[in-house]
């Protein structure tokens, strides 16, 4: 049996592109999509004088997104767009991460479109359009020439030229869509420009809003004396300055700066500027959590959960989880909900998980709405809704999630919540897959063997169970050392095939169990080894693998690797035989039409055969029943059908038992 499904357990308004979403765009047409979308900002001290300009990026209607240090001293704010000065009013501030958002009455601006910066690579062109030195509109290229890892994303690193009044525009990939907001550049540097994540920009209502809570409720707000250095230990740690970055944390977080001490306790951890010490890390986390700092309340807690810096204690990891996820951070709240869903730390409650889930996901979490979507996709939570699945996977699936585009993949694979096509597989499959996605590469490889939604290509079913296999895919494994074994899109290669079924023979999946049996008992590709053979057979079976019970029912029943048992062989058949294999059904049949290992009885045998031959029409049930027959009289015929159709009501082996119990034989 053939495995080729693999499934793995708010964004803002947007303006549709003309054209497809994977086109390559020129400059030119970056430029033409996305202009429009951009305006000047000017800050004002409260004579009104002008004291520093910088850019914005319209993401929503009368919606403005920027750097909060473009309006850090300022009184007042404004936008200019298409010669009309309109007043800012601030809507969502997260300095942490430099993003503040306006609201702009009267803007008649278009949204940009959103990307992802899952979807972006190293050397990735990026397009930045702002007003640096006050020049509206320029537009500058460049590539990606780095993907920074920090706290909650990455940050871009870009050859893309950004000067003062660039601060706050937009990045864009060739596509036009939005991927960042060019932040910062190094001027002891060339080239060493950077963007923050348009994930933030996402997730700036939920922090602005946490961050007034926390400016009422909790002591570690950072204060204006702190905020210029605190912004230069940031700029500096995204940049990778991290001997600057650690200079300046150490300090602010010795005068009791939380958000200082955060950083500090990432730094430890991922061995930035120091020795890696995950004591220290669990130190600083500490007292920035005690200070009802979010973002170190869930690390704390994810540090309970591993063990790391502390003792491994998942009570203690929920009881810092919900201190994070009560004041709305989102990956508190995500893995608040991983700790109620599996009863780590806490009682099993699946609506529990998927209420903090829903939260976490209502903040454009990805992996919150992947996980809401596993679980409606495989009906843990409650009954299976298919429907609702595809809902939450796509709006992981926009943002690049590659399992949520395998998982809608799936979907149009299975026509399950939507009708089934193949091509919209291929096209889902496709995107995960080449982001390295084992179980997309698998179910991709998996369409073009059968040649659904795209033409039959077994050498490019070959190439992507290959991609697969070397993430240590047990069904690519399998797949590939089928390909090898019949030779379809690679020579046929029996050795090969072996060495594949083996791999995925020892991750134990009972189809390469069953075939590496089928290589030793033939010797093709290794040693003919009947004992070895019997053993593959028996994982295999032990996993439930009708194909496996069946051939070790036969090895038993001739003694080959295994000593004689007629009996054993019998309950191995019968096994077989309840999931409907129709070899084991007839040879059931032939043991009660001769007696041997059972008591001879002709209606329990027509009846195994009848029900082998409307299973399998190829297989020899048809055959032996029209023999059977002419010793048969018309009642017994008749039982046997009656037989049949009870078999096929209750199951097999209840009917037969029942049957042969009742003494109507």
């Amino acid at each position: 049996m053939r495995t080729l499904i693999a499934l793995t357990l708010c964004l803002l308004a947007a303006a549709s592109p003309a054209w497809s979403a994977d086109t390559e765009l020129k400059p030119s047409e970056v430029f033409t999509a996305d202009a429009p979308s951009i305006v000047l900002i000017k800050s004002f001290d409260k004579d009104g004088t002008a004291i520093s300009l910088g850019s914005g990026v319209v993401i929503a209607k009368d919606t403005v997104v920027s750097n909060c240090h473009v309006i850090e001293k300022a009184a007042t704010a404004s936008v200019f767009y298409q010669h009309k000065q309109l007043p800012a009013k601030l809507l969502y501030a997260d300095v942490e991460h430099d993003l503040c958002s306006f609201t702009v009455k009267g803007l008649s601006a278009p949204p940009v479109r959103m990307g992802a910066t899952s979807q972006v690579k190293v050397g990735d062109s990026a397009y930045a359009i702002g007003a640096p030195e006050g020049l509206e509109l320029t537009l500058s290229g460049g590539l990606i020439s780095s993907l920074r890892n920090v706290p909650g994303g990455v940050v871009l690193q870009m050859t893309t030229p950004i000067s003062p009044g660039s601060s706050g525009g937009g990045l864009f990939d060739s596509q036009a869509r939005l991927i960042g907001i060019t932040s910062y550049y190094m001027k002891e540097g060339e080239q060493l420009n950077f963007a923050v994540p348009v994930e933030w920009v996402n997730e700036l209502p939920q922090r602005g809003k946490l961050a007034k809570a926390n400016t009422k409720n909790a002591g570690y707000v950072t204060n204006a004396k702190d905020k210029p250095a605190l912004h230069n230990g940031i700029r500096a740690f995204h940049s990778g300055d991290y001997r600057a970055a650690l200079k300046i944390f150490k300090q602010l977080a010795k005068d009791g700066n939380a958000v200082a001490q955060a950083f500090l306790g990432w730094m430890y951890i991922h061995s930035q500027g120091v020795s890696k010490d995950d004591a220290q890390a669990a130190t600083w986390f500490r007292k920035a959590a005690e200070q009802g700092y979010a973002p170190a309340e869930n690390n704390l807690g994810v540090m309970y959960k591993i063990g790391e810096g502390v003792p491994k204690d998942d009570a203690q990891a929920v009881v810092w989880f919900r201190k994070s996820a009560l004041q709305g951070d989102a990956l508190g709240q995500l893995n608040l909900g991983l700790m109620c869903n599996y009863g780590l730390g806490v009682q099993q409650d699946i609506s529990q998980a998927v209420a903090w889930y829903r939260k976490s996901a209502g903040q454009g979490n990805v992996k919150a709405q992947f996980y809401l979507g596993e679980l409606y996709g495989l009906g843990l939570f409650g009954q299976q809704d298919s429907v609702q699945a595809m809902v939450w996977y796509r709006k992981a699936a926009e943002q690049g999630y590659a399992p949520a585009q395998n998982g809608i993949g799936s979907l149009y694979d299975l026509g399950q919540g939507v009708p089934q096509n193949y091509s919209q597989a291929v096209t889902w499959y496709r995107k995960a897959a080449e982001q390295g996605y084992a179980p997309a590469q698998n179910n991709l490889g998996g369409l073009y063997e059968l040649g659904h939604g795209v033409q039959q290509d077994y050498a490019q079913a070959a190439m992507w169970y290959r991609k697969a296999a070397a993430q240590g895919s047990d069904h690519a494994q399998y797949s590939l050392g089928f390909i090898y074994d019949t030779g379809q899109g690679v020579s046929q290669d029996y050795t090969q095939a072996v060495a594949w079924f083996r791999k995925a023979a020892e991750q134990g999946n009972d189809d390469a169990q069953f075939s590496l049996g089928q290589m030793y008992y033939s010797g093709q590709g290794i040693q003919q080894d009947y004992v070895q053979a019997a053993e593959w057979y028996n994982k295999a079976a032990k996993q439930r693998n009708a194909a496996a019970q069946f051939n070790l029912g036969l090895m038993y029943f001739d003694g080959q690797g295994v000593q004689q048992d007629y009996a054993q062989a019998v309950a191995l058949y019968r096994k077989a035989a309840e999931q409907g294999n129709a070899s084991a059904l007839n040879t059931l049949g032939t043991l009660y039409l001769s007696g041997q290992g059972v008591s001879q009885d002709y209606v329990v045998a027509y009846a195994l055969f009848n029900l082998s031959a409307s299973i399998d029409n190829t297989d020899k049930g048809a055959a032996n029943r029209s023999e059977l027959m002419n010793s048969m009289t018309p009642a017994q015929v008749e039982a046997g059908q009656e037989l049949t159709r009870e078999m096929q009501r209750v199951g097999v082996i209840e009917a037969l038992d029942a049957y042969l119990n009742s003494g109507s034989q």
